[in-house]
């Protein structure tokens, strides 16, 4: 609503009887407890406001379109939005983007997210991976004593056409038994406050494994390995302390240094993915990212759509 209009409707509430009174706080209050989305989105951008640009903070209000503050740079003269330069930006229907949020937290399937938002099947799957595209590299950052393991998924061309090999019917294994270039490699580090850093592995190598998780790992920790010559290779090459799990040196202190909590992560970060009957290799970062919202244990979907916009 324009300045002017609301101004107008203050001046008629002098002109309510007592049933209407009560009728309009009784309204008020409902909303009251369920932030829309236009609201959740302008709240979060509104307290630091950056030009998209030239990531300059000098910007001033710029008008108000489908319920989305704008904004205008001072330094460059563009004009933007919260959602401008994110993968949100231009979604539409955004009064069933909580309900979408709300699938998500409930892991539902792409058919009843459809059709519980009431839109097509093709919609919930380009909004899956719209919603999911930041949560899938906004990893933890790891300190104190971290457990670092791998895990393996099976390749998967899910949804596309097959000209290199014959495709595999569902339920069935992998031509080649143990590692191979079928197995996908996840390696994840978590640390015993629960932050979690993962990402899938083009090649099983400490290199590859530096480049992508390096960086989230405080040079101070100490590493939890088991036996894994490729991640011992990543601690030396990166300085980090760390101790092997399961060595005859080592017996005794597996009451402090372990990998159970890792491993109970990769178990039911298996287990959930499961009941999406098989994740496109192509997608398989997405569906991490995911699985990490639930472990923050998110309890409403305004929660949840804030942190896919962060």
């Amino acid at each position: 609503m324009r300045e002017q209009k609301f101004t107008e409707f203050l001046a008629q509430l002098k002109e309510l009887t007592e049933v209407q009174r009560t009728e309009l706080r009784e309204r008020l209050g409902k909303k009251q407890h369920k932030k829309s989305p236009a609201l959740i989105v302008n709240e979060k951008f509104a307290s630091k406001p950056v030009c998209p640009n030239c990531q300059s903070n000098s910007v001033h209000k710029w008008g108000v379109v489908s319920d989305i503050q704008r904004y205008r740079c001072k330094q460059c003269g563009r004009s933007f939005n919260a959602l401008s330069g994110t993968p949100m930006s231009r979604l539409r229907k955004k009064e069933l983007w909580l309900e979408y949020s709300k699938a998500l937290a409930d892991s539902m399937s792409l058919s009843k997210t459809a059709e519980r938002c009431g839109i097509d099947r093709t919609t919930a799957f380009r909004w899956r991976h719209r919603f999911l595209q930041t949560p899938s590299h906004n990893r933890a950052f790891c300190s104190g004593i971290t457990e670092v393991d791998e895990t393996y998924f099976r390749e998967s061309f899910k949804g596309k056409k097959l000209f290199h090999r014959e495709p595999r019917k569902r339920g069935k294994d992998a031509s080649v038994r143990g590692l191979s270039a079928e197995q996908i490699p996840v390696v994840v580090a978590r640390d015993r406050e629960g932050h979690t850093c993962d990402a899938v592995l083009r090649s099983r190598t400490a290199k590859e494994v530096g480049i992508h998780i390096g960086s989230q790992i405080s040079p101070a920790s100490v590493l939890c390995i088991e036996q894994s010559r490729i991640l011992i290779k990543f601690a030396k090459d990166n300085g980090l302390a760390f101790e092997t799990i399961g060595t005859k040196q080592r017996r005794g202190r597996e009451k402090v240094f372990h990998v159970q909590n890792v491993n109970a992560y990769h178990s039911r970060l298996k287990n959930w993915i499961a009941r999406f009957h098989g994740v496109a290799t192509e997608r398989l970062p997405s569906y991490l990212g995911w699985r990490r919202l639930h472990e923050l244990a998110l309890r409403s979907p305004e929660d949840w759509l804030r942190e896919v916009m962060k």
